[in-house]
């Protein structure tokens, strides 16, 4: 009994990851469809359409494509609100407030992986217009390693997006 309390923190936290990395794999190809339905409203009439699409043009492989950076973001969420509200619930006897605290632990963990996503994807108005978005080509090394506010392509951030004219 003492060998199972002393380890327990550990066992949450390898199963809530262990859980998210099995989600992540089977969500990450609705993820890679979402994108392509998102920035490109015509790209196929329906969701079974888009990933019928994606195979077809790009390979059943490239609907996994980009999963690195999701877990990135998603497997960190997940420990903290997971192994985070059982670590909390043996010191606060409020579920509410459990919940509070979890999700809030959750949401600062989670923060850098969704920085990592959004410069991947999210903050390209190129990938915007055009339905491209880097995930389908990212993986762990081309993530930047640069300051908050710092452009990812070496360029000045207002260059990555059309200048108004007049």
């Amino acid at each position: 009994a003492d060998a199972r309390r002393k380890h327990r923190v550990a066992v949450w936290v390898a199963a809530s990851a262990c859980a998210e990395v099995v989600a992540c794999l089977a969500l990450c190809p609705m993820e890679a469809t979402k994108i392509r339905l998102v920035t490109d409203p015509f790209y196929a009439p329906s969701t079974a359409a888009a990933l019928r699409r994606v195979v077809r043009d790009s390979g059943a492989g490239s609907l996994w494509q980009g999963v690195g950076p999701i877990m990135v973001r998603q497997v960190p969420y997940t420990v903290a609100k997971l192994a985070g509200y059982e670590a909390i619930a043996t010191r606060v006897d409020n579920p509410v407030l459990r919940g509070v605290l979890a999700g809030s632990a959750a949401a600062v963990v989670s923060q850098p992986g969704d920085v990592i996503l959004n410069r991947l994807c999210g903050g390209s108005a190129r990938a915007r217009l055009t339905g491209m978005c880097s995930l389908e080509q990212a993986d762990m090394a081309s993530v930047p390693v640069a300051a908050p506010n710092a452009p990812v392509s070496g360029r000045p951030v207002s260059a990555d997006y059309p200048r108004r004219r007049g």
